[in-house]
Parts: structure tokens; C-alpha cells; sequence
């Protein structure tokens, strides 16, 4: 058994209505729920681009 955490808060986590909105999944081995997003290969950022942009956060 396991659980995943997902949170959402704000537009750009997908809300129309800003608020801080959690979901607990409850998991167990081969449940067959895909709860990690995918994401094309174009769009990944490398180490140093997540880096920067971790660092300048309060640019945002």
C-alpha cells in the first residue's frame, strides 16, 4: 500500500479558483493509476535551466 500527495495552488497549477487544493490517492502495487504527468521531450529543461529558474523564483 502506498499514497501519492499532488497539490495544486493557483492558475498556473491549473485552478480557475485560487485556493490551495490537495488530493491523497490512495495506492497499491499494480493499481494501474498513472498519477506522474508526461511530458514531451522538447519541453524538458536541463539541470542548470531548472536550477536558474529555481533560484530566480521571486522573479516570478
Amino acid at each position: 500500500m502506498g499514497v501519492n500527495l499532488l497539490c495544486a495552488s493557483g492558475k498556473a497549477a491549473g485552478q480557475s479558483v485560487n485556493h490551495l487544493h490537495f488530493h491523497l490517492i490512495l495506492r497499491q502495487d499494480h493499481d494501474g493509476i498513472d498519477a506522474w504527468p508526461h511530458f514531451e521531450e522538447k519541453n524538458q529543461l536541463d539541470r542548470d535551466e531548472v536550477y536558474r529558474k529555481i533560484k530566480n523564483w521571486s522573479n516570478f
